[in-house]
C-alpha cells in the first residue's frame, strides 16, 4: 500500500517507520530540503525503542505532486499551523480521490482543512478524517532516526461526515489500524485532544520563564507546578462538560494520560 506521510518530524518519521516495517511503501514529504536530503542518503529511518531496526522507504520528497502521486492513502503530521497551508495546496495538487487524515486534528482541524480544500475548486471530493492525537509517542534525533517510546491504542478517529469514519478507518494499513477506534463525531476527536489543556495554559503561565534566555525551561517538569495543575483540573472539567452538552464522552486529561 502506497502512504504519503506529510511532515518528518517526531511522530511524522515514526509513523513512516512503523508502516515501512509492515511492508508499507511509504513516501515522505517535508518542505525542509536539509531534512530530504538526510532521508534520502540511506532511503530509511534507523529506529530504537518500541520499534527496532532500520526501516526502508520508497521515498523523500519537497514536491508533493510526487509524494502524493498514486497514493493510496495521505497522513498529515505536521502541527496544525501548517494545515491551510497544505490544504491548499493538496487542493491544488490532488488528481484522485484518497483519504486524507490529520494525525491529530487538534481542535476542529478536519473543518479548517476541509474549508480551504473546497475553495481551491478541486473537483474531486477526498474523505477527511482527524485523529484525536498521534498514536507515537516519540522523539526525533536526527533527521533520519528516532526513538518511539510508546504506541497508544483506541485513538479516536473521525471523518468530517461521521458515516464515512469506519470507511477511514478500514482504509488504514493493517499494522495501525487496531491502534485507532472510530469516534462519534468530531466533537470526540477536536474537543477530546487533551492538547487545548496541556499546552495552552501552561504556556501562557510561563511566558516570563519561556522567554528567559537563561532557563532551560521544560515544559512538564517546570511549567505545571502544583497550583497550575490545579486551574488545569478546572478547566479540563469545563471542556468534559462541554462534550457531554453536544453528546459525546470524553476522558479527562488525568484518565488520558494514565492511559498513554
Amino acid at each position: 500500500m502506497k502512504t504519503t506521510i506529510i511532515g518528518a518530524g517526531n511522530t511524522g518519521l515514526a509513523m513512516a517507520a512503523h508502516l515501512a516495517f509492515a511492508g508499507n511503501e511509504v513516501y515522505i514529504y517535508d518542505h525542509n530540503q536539509e531534512a530530504v536530503n538526510s532521508i534520502k542518503e540511506t532511503m530509511s529511518i534507523r529506529c530504537s525503542g518500541v520499534l527496532l531496526g532500520n526501516a526502508s522507504i520508497a521515498g523523500a520528497t519537497t514536491d508533493i505532486t510526487l509524494a502524493i502521486q498514486d497514493t493510496d492513502l495521505i497522513i498529515i503530521m505536521t502541527p496544525a499551523y501548517a494545515h491551510k497551508e497544505l490544504a491548499i495546496l493538496l487542493g491544488q495538487k490532488l488528481k484522485h480521490e484518497v483519504p486524507i487524515i490529520l494525525s491529530p486534528g487538534r481542535t476542529c482541524g478536519v473543518i479548517e482543512f476541509q474549508h480551504y480544500f473546497d475553495l481551491q475548486n478541486n473537483s474531486i471530493q477526498p474523505i477527511v478524517a482527524e485523529s484525536q492525537t498521534v498514536i507515537h509517542t516519540a522523539r526525533r534525533y536526527t533527521a533520519n532516526s528516532v526513538h518511539v517510546i510508546a504506541i497508544k491504542d483506541s485513538v479516536y478517529l473521525a471523518a468530517l461526515e461521521t458515516d464515512h469514519s469506519e470507511k477511514v478507518l478500514f482504509s488504514l494499513p493493517d499494522i495501525i489500524r487496531g491502534h485507532f477506534s472510530p469516534a462519534k463525531s468530531i466533537i470526540q476527536t477536536s474537543i477530546g485532544n487533551t492538547g487545548m489543556i496541556l499546552h495552552c495554559a501552561p504556556i501562557l503561565l510561563n511566558s516570563g520563564w519561556t522567554e528567559s534566555p537563561d532557563f532551560g525551561f521544560r515544559h512538564y517538569w517546570d511549567g505545571i507546578s502544583p497550583r497550575i495543575a490545579r486551574f488545569l483540573e478546572k478547566i479540563d472539567h469545563e471542556r468534559v462538560e462541554v462534550s457531554k452538552a453536544l453528546g459525546c464522552e470524553v476522558i479527562s486529561t488525568m484518565e488520558w494520560l494514565s492511559r498513554s
